[in-house]
């Protein structure tokens, strides 16, 4: 199997983290890192079960699995996204990072944190993937990602 990016699903074990890592299972390989342990290798079992050639690691640190991906995608609350970002932010340099909600996020605040990085934030509406970044690169990985998903594109600030 052919993968296209290795792709780091931070907060995997929510239900955006493990809608994504089933979708993109068969695209991309995939780290998964949670908090929980048991979740994560639930999460596993789940993924290579549904696609038996998935690439699937399992971390606990959220820095070794933004330093080993090409991609990462963050489903961290929009408390804990500081944290989050301060703990990735030397090794997410020059990647894509997505920041997928489904709450309303603060216009640019991932950015911010991140400034060396491209970063979109994608919200999800309901059946809709609401993209909002200036990066074209991460724009179109995370539309990518968000169709695998079956969700449908809108973007703000286009």
């Amino acid at each position: 199997m052919n993968y296209n990016n290795t792709v780091a699903i931070l907060g995997a074990c929510n239900s955006l983290g493990s809608q994504l890592a089933k979708s993109i299972s068969s695209q991309h390989q995939l780290l998964l890192m949670d908090e929980s342990q048991d979740e994560l290798t639930r999460l596993c079992g789940t993924v290579t079960a549904l696609n038996k050639n998935a690439s699937v690691a399992v971390l606990q640190c959220s820095k070794s699995a933004s330093w080993e991906a090409d991609i990462i995608v963050i489903t961290a609350a929009t408390y804990a996204l500081e944290t989050l970002a301060s703990k990735i932010q030397e090794v997410a340099t020059r990647k894509i990072v997505i920041w997928l909600t489904d709450a309303p996020a603060k216009e640019g605040q991932l950015q911010a944190l991140l400034p060396h990085s491209g970063v979109v934030t994608v919200m999800i509406a309901g059946t809709a993937a609401i993209v909002t970044g200036d990066d074209a690169a991460a724009k179109a990985v995370a539309e990518e990602m968000m169709q695998m998903c079956a969700y449908s594109i809108a973007y703000l600030n286009a």
